[in-house]
């Protein structure tokens, strides 16, 4: 009989902690129960439960039903810090001097520029052979007058060999500098140094409060591959929600809200939470409500889904009981608030006559809403309950997109 093999826990550490200092002696690990450790994510390293509320009290009660193991590294009488290795330090060993002759100080003739310009066209989405990551690496200067190229050459470099690593800081100055749009591709996890996500921020920095929010999805994704919790992405993405709270704070709290329910998350989104809500001010109140109006609108649908799948009660008799559930729930609800998918219209009650579902597994509701401004249109909103809306972020994202496309190119479609 075949065996099979099955996760019993993971763990990972990394040699230097923030301040790079070697992490020495006898270390103790919490180990993830039943998860592989996934590599690129900087967050996913010991595992320390997930805080649940007592029954009694406001304490928190840290879920500690893991394991734990120990591993020795070997000590010194000195503390030994991280440091990159200098242009003197380089070629003391023959792989130095080999990337030296072969890579840096090598010629480019014509045969490498006509490989160049084949490979400037390569599917990003292709891994780079051995020899094309030579040529892209040897000819750098012939296209860093293009800002698309900085990605590609940054594919083409080992960053295990220190030549190549500070020949990357070098053509980071002069390259140049790519479109704010186009740098997040940079914040991706088959890029972890640290310069070259510091120079993906510093660029995406410039983008306007509006494209922040609506990339705030790839975004928070981005943290999870940073090293450290407090990282520049991190603190750029709060400095701007707390500033634009409506606009950016909004997108970036149920971003990270949302994704709570993950465990290799939940301590890093936890934490930056914590931050953004601890500086936002009176917008929490507003987080608030929007938080309130979705437990109440999630207990509608869960009703409503309890008739249909356990009661058996057929949909043409829950559309009038479901309209009363939802009269009934507006009387929790405060006079004034907003919908979490836009919080700028203000709505002060339901149109209880246009309130209806789908009959699809999860049973969204469309729910129309007086807007609050005289003369305003009504709102109409569909609200999903216990479903993963990644992928309709995505589809609303990229049709957004091809919109902006078309009217930039007075194509109104």
């Amino acid at each position: 009989m075949e065996s099979i093999k099955i996760t019993i826990g993971s763990v990972s550490i990394n040699l230097f902690d923030e301040k790079g200092k070697l992490n020495s002696g006898i270390r103790d690990l919490n180990i993830w129960p039943f998860y592989s450790i996934d590599s690129r994510l900087g967050c996913m390293k010991e595992y320390f439960g997930v805080s649940k509320n007592r029954s009694q009290g406001n304490k928190i009660n840290m879920n500690t039903l893991f394991s734990k193991i120990y591993i020795q590294i070997e000590d010194f009488s000195l503390p030994m810090f991280y440091t990159p290795r200098t242009n003197e330090d380089m070629g003391n060993n023959e792989r130095d001097a080999q990337d030296k002759i072969k890579l840096i100080d090598a010629q480019v003739d014509n045969r490498d520029l006509a490989m160049l310009k084949k490979y400037l066209h390569k599917n990003p989405l292709q891994d780079l052979s051995e020899h094309e990551k030579d040529i892209l690496f040897k000819c750098r200067e012939h296209y860093q007058t293009l800002p698309s190229g900085l990605p590609l050459f940054l594919r083409s470099v080992r960053w295990n060999r220190p030549v190549q690593v500070n020949e990357v800081y070098k053509m980071l100055k002069h390259w140049a500098p790519m479109d704010p749009e186009d740098a997040i591709c940079l914040l991706d996890a088959k890029f972890p140094d640290d310069r070259v996500r510091a120079y993906a921020v510093n660029q995406i920095s410039k983008l306007s409060d509006d494209k922040v929010a609506l990339y705030m999805i790839q975004f928070t994704q981005a943290i999870l591959y940073e090293e450290q919790h407090l990282s520049p992405l991190a603190e750029t993405l709060i400095e701007k929600a707390v500033k634009n709270p409506c606009i950016v704070g909004h997108s970036f709290f149920w971003a990270l809200k949302s994704n709570l329910h993950m465990k290799p998350s939940y301590e890093r989104y936890s934490i930056l939470l914590e931050q953004f809500l601890l500086l936002c001010g009176k917008f929490k109140s507003e987080l608030n409500i929007q938080y309130k109006v979705n437990n109440i609108l999630a207990q509608v649908s869960q009703k409503i889904c309890h008739m249909k799948k356990v009661q058996q009660i057929p949909w043409d008799r829950i559309k009038p009981a479901a309209r009363i559930l939802l009269a009934k729930a507006r009387k929790h609800l405060p006079l004034l608030w907003t919908f979490t998918s836009d919080p700028k219209v203000v709505i002060n009650g339901f149109e209880y006559e246009k309130f209806t579902f789908f009959t699809s597994k999860k049973v969204p509701l469309k729910i129309t809403g007086f807007n609050q401004q005289p003369g305003g249109e009504k709102y109409v909103t569909l609200f999903k309950n216990g479903d993963d809306l990644r992928q309709d972020i995505l589809t609303m994202q990229m049709l957004y997109l091809m919109d902006k496309i078309w009217l930039d190119n007075e194509l109104d479609m």
